[in-house]
């Protein structure tokens, strides 16, 4: 949906990415947003700065002038190593200096540690004025030569070893943009290089085998007829990267068994997981070489092989590889912080990646294992103001243990291989016992194009910190979590809290790509926290949730107000444990799932309710307001939701509580978990009786064999159609029922309860003595919980006769309630007001109510929303 420029009126275009060239075509990156509050340092001082040239520069000189004279010994310094060097060896008596860097290209051999030493009050690292320079962790790749590979025009040269080691990189650089190595599908580089949203069926990938294996840790799986050949070189450094919900997975390929189809990767970096995973790539495959921008590194040759685009010629363009992981380090020790360092309108890039693999006491989720090109640890009254970092290996910016008042501010990150800005400390290691992190400010950044590598980096990660402001950001074009906010699991006590998300503008997120994600995403206890005054819109994950706010497990003691969200899976969920929750005057409107959504009703205490739902406007249309969610029991939910003004623009919200009318499928499975051949056919609900069977016709009977195990099970989806917990059912002797069922998304296994009964309930009709004959004679769910939050396979497990069983017709029950008769059940809305918001314009996405709307009045009495200010000012 188009922005809404009514709204933001002083929310430029220069905030919003327009007609980004294509990848691959050599496009310059934009340099940092103008910020309010990145002011610029003083003016040079000649004799007492230091002064860093990387062109007309020498080691051997003072530092201390901007040019050399002659063959005097006062000039600039030709690296930043010299200059570091000179500030420490220097006698500031606590002055502070400011390093200044000349324009070109200050090549990094090692990661340079930033620390002036005791005698230097603040040090500064700031660009010479009028001039631009970048630093910059490749080397230039020289001697060339024109060849053919692939029947098309390549390059090739020799990589030169580094101190007598091979080097091997994963990152390649022509005039400073970054080329991909070869992937398969090749469809894959729509998403993963231009950012366009992954279609429904998941097209763009490779789809793992059902015969898949499940088991935690497992590292091999079933591949497709034709996704892998086995016959393929240089198969170690292939990488397979998967994805499933909320995290991808990237490591090496160890072997292929063409035989059997399977493939086994070298270690599994989510090793807590299980197979099969959603969706894969390959990565790095020398038979996949074909097309322009494309390159391959031979690890046993040491050649580097580049197929270039039409436009490109040798003489006319530089070639780099990045020789380090990360820039720079602003590292003190816990006893010894480093104290008053600034980083100033500097343009860094190009780093490698490494793999990573979980460690026993962390956490995996939004790319937070992931290094920064620049990192600060140990450090205190930090400023990193009006740089640009872009295409690193991993995160760009990242702030770590024991951190107080470091600021990041106005600065621009993107196209990065991890996430854009994490400041984090990490409560879960062993050798950290409290909380010191905290006092800090993200404000007035972009953050954009990130995930390049690691597609779970979040565009600003706020782990396990405290009052920390994170404000006036514009995050968009990530492929999860636009802002992630907490990390206690659960209602873990900790000194988290206090922290602020305000005035952020966060849109195109997720791109179909992973899933449980959101535009603000806050996890664990966080008293004193508050979301307010966001603007986020067009998040768009694979599936639930896909949600503009989303307060997940143990979120507590929070206030979420005065956001609006538009264009989402969903406006709010708060789907797991929470507590003492304030969600107040917010717009969610154009959710695709749900508007807001509860969920558990654990509490550990902290409150008598989960969240408190007040004064907001929630609008669609055909789908549901409100949504109970896992665990929701109208009967003793804690959910409190009043005095809010709720439309639907498409139905009545007495409706029949049809929410998917194209129907479910209903089948039949052998007990081995092979479906019976014609035993599938879909089920519509739409003309059915409310709170009785609706059944479909089989296209030709099926008959089961006497004395045998199946599964009758309908396939259900995630806010969907309604559906029961399993209850009690009645039926006839051509077969007995041993149990409810339900099929493990997370080994493929259908597990069959103890107790007689159905989940759905699900029924069938079969032929006895050649009269059509209801298997299912009498039920009653109506005393078992109404649901719709699951997606998979569920229904009753049954044992046939002594008699071969001929089925005709398969049914699934029809409930005569949907969620507004469930949400009325509870208790909630009692008082809320039905009817039009009326936005100035719904089709432009202007969501101001006019004068005329009911918001305004009482009961839901609602307060004007700016966000006019949002986005880096």
């Amino acid at each position: 949906m188009p922005i809404d420029s009514h709204l933001l009126t002083t929310l430029t275009r220069r905030h919003l990415l327009t007609g980004m060239a294509a990848v691959g075509l050599g496009a310059g990156i934009a340099s940092a947003p103008v910020s309010a509050t990145a002011s610029p340092p003083r003016q040079p001082e000649f004799g007492h700065d230091i002064f860093v040239d990387p062109v007309r520069g020498d080691d051997s000189c003072s530092g201390t002038q901007p040019q050399r004279r002659g063959r005097s010994h006062n000039g600039p310094v030709a690296t930043l190593a010299a200059a570091i060097g000179c500030v420490r060896a220097s006698d500031y008596a606590g002055a502070d200096v400011v390093i200044w860097l000349r324009a070109g290209h200050h090549r990094l051999e090692d990661t340079l540690e930033v620390n002036g030493g005791d005698a230097v009050g603040n040090l500064t690292l700031a660009t010479y004025p009028g001039e631009r320079a970048v630093i910059t962790g490749s080397r230039v790749l020289s001697g060339w030569q024109e060849t053919q590979h692939a029947g098309r025009r390549a390059w090739q040269t020799q990589v030169p070893d580094i101190d007598g080691e091979p080097w091997y990189f994963r990152q390649l650089y022509v005039d400073d943009a970054r080329r991909p190595r070869p992937r398969l599908p090749k469809a894959v580089n729509a998403v993963v290089e231009n950012h366009e949203a992954v279609s429904d069926l998941d097209m763009q990938f490779y789809h793992f085998d059902p015969a898949t294996q499940a088991g935690t840790g497992a590292r091999t799986f079933v591949y497709r007829e034709g996704d892998i050949d086995p016959s393929w070189s240089r198969q170690q450094d292939i990488d397979v990267v998967c994805m499933r919900e909320w995290f991808d997975e990237r490591a090496p390929l160890q072997s292929v068994a063409a035989a059997t189809r399977e493939a086994t990767v070298a270690f599994r970096p989510y090793h807590t997981k299980t197979w099969p995973e959603r969706i894969y790539y390959l990565e790095n495959v020398y038979e996949a070489l074909t097309e322009p921008g494309e390159w391959y590194l031979d690890r046993a040759t040491s050649t580097v092989t580049y197929l270039p685009h039409d436009h490109e010629e040798l003489d006319e363009v530089e070639i780099s590889a990045p020789a380090v992981r990360q820039l720079l380090q602003i590292a003190g020790t816990p006893d010894a912080p480093v104290i008053g360092v600034r980083l100033h309108g500097l343009e860094l890039r190009h780093t490698d990646w490494d793999y990573w693999r979980m460690k026993s006491w962390m956490s995996g989720q939004s790319g937070c294992h992931t290094v920064g090109a620049v990192d600060v640890i140990n450090a205190h009254d930090i400023e990193i103001t009006g740089c640009t970092v872009s295409t690193v290996g991993e995160f760009g910016i990242t702030v770590g243990e024991n951190c107080q008042d470091v600021t990041v501010s106005g600065n621009r990150v993107t196209e990065t291989g991890s996430g854009g800005i994490k400041i984090a400390s990490w409560l879960s290691r062993p050798d950290i016992d409290e909380l010191a992190t905290g006092g800090n400010r993200i404000s007035d950044n972009e953050v954009d194009h990130i995930g390049k590598v690691f597609h779970l980096g979040a565009g600003i990660l706020a782990m396990d910190v405290f009052d920390t402001e994170i404000s006036h950001n514009h995050v968009h074009d990530t492929f999860y979590t636009g802002i992630s906010v907490g990390w206690r699991w659960s209602f873990t006590e900790s000194d988290i809290g206090g922290n602020v998300v305000e005035q952020n503008h966060i849109h195109d997120i997720a791109k179909g790509m992973l899933s449980d994600l959101a535009g603000i995403y806050t996890l664990g206890r966080q008293p004193g926290s508050t979301v307010r005054s966001n603007l986020i819109h067009d998040v768009r994950a694979k599936s639930y949730p896909s949600s503009g706010i989303y307060a997940d497990e143990g979120s507590s003691l929070m206030r979420y107000e005065h956001n609006l969200v538009y264009g989402c899976g969903t406006g709010f969920c708060a789907p797991n444990q929470s507590a003492g929750n304030i969600v107040r005057n917010n717009i969610f409107a154009d959710y695709y799932q749900f508007g807001v959504g509860g969920g558990l009703n654990e509490t550990a205490g902290l409150a008598d309710f989960t969240i408190d739902v007040s004064q907001n406007i929630v609008a669609s249309a055909g789908v549901p307001v409100f949504f109970g969610g896992r665990g929701f029991d109208p009967a003793v939910t804690r959910v409190r939701s009043e005095n809010n003004l709720i439309w639907d623009y498409s139905t009545d919200l007495e409706d029949t509580g049809v929410a998917s009318p194209g129907g479910d499928a209903v089948s039949i499975v052998a007990a081995d978990g092979t479906p019976v051949p014609g035993a599938e056919i879909r089920v519509t609900l739409t003309d059915a009786e409310p709170d009785a069977y609706a059944f479909s016709p089989l296209q030709v009977p099926v008959t089961l064999a006497a004395d045998s195990v199946y599964h009758v099970v309908m396939h259900v989806k995630s806010l969907g159609n309604y559906w029961h917990n399993p209850s009690p059912v009645t039926t006839t002797d051509a077969a007995t029922v041993l149990g409810d069922v339900y099929r493990s998304n997370a080994d493929g296994s259908y597990r069959t309860g103890a107790t007689p009964g159905s989940f759905g309930p699900v029924a069938l009709r079969y032929l006895s003595d050649g009269t059509e004959t209801d298997f299912v004679t009498a039920a009653d769910p109506s005393e078992a919980r109404l649901r719709n939050d699951y997606s998979g396979q569920l229904g009753m497990t049954i044992r046939t006769g002594p008699e071969p069983m001929t089925v005709t017709a398969l049914g699934r029950w029809r409930s005569g309630k949907n969620w507004w008769g469930l949400w009325q059940d509870a208790g909630l809305d009692q008082a809320s007001v039905l009817d039009d918001p009326l936005f100035e314009d719904r089709a432009s996405a202007h969501y101001r109510p006019t004068a005329a709307s009911p918001a305004w009045q009482a009961p839901v009495a609602f307060e004007p929303i700016d966000v006019s200010q949002v986005g880096p000012r």
